[in-house]
């Protein structure tokens, strides 16, 4: 019984995994690329999806470090239906955690793996 439940465990683990990895993702957020530290003020970020997203779907949360600056879109909107863009308003000299959550959806309905930013803004 012990063997039967322990194959069954790692059944569900490598289905699991296999779901997860075709999930719609984030590819890249094209403003932290260069690692740099993000100027402070009003900012743009341009978020890219590895397929077309469906455009009435869209969420950000707060991300997991409580000591980040929590980081509020403004406005946001598609420019394509692979790229969402976001305004964001940002304080000199913090740490900002934003995360891309799973509200977002592709075209046919699947949630995407959230995404995590995570930057430093300038002084």
């Amino acid at each position: 019984m012990f063997v039967l439940c322990l194959g069954l465990i790692a059944a569900m683990s490598f289905a699991n995994q296999y779901l997860e990895n075709r999930l719609p993702y984030v590819t890249h957020v094209e403003e932290l690329k260069s690692g740099k530290k993000i100027e402070s003020g009003e900012r743009q970020f341009h978020i890219h999806f590895s397929e077309p997203m469906d455009q009435k779907f869209s969420g950000f949360d707060r991300g997991p470090d409580t000591d980040a600056e929590v980081c509020f879109v403004k406005q946001g909107g598609f420019e394509s239906d692979k790229i969402k863009v976001i305004t964001v308003d940002l304080k000199p000299n913090k740490n900002y955690q934003l995360e891309v959550s799973t509200a977002f959806r592709n075209v046919s309905g699947k949630r995407i793996k959230p995404y995590l930013m995570e930057f430093q803004t300038d002084k």
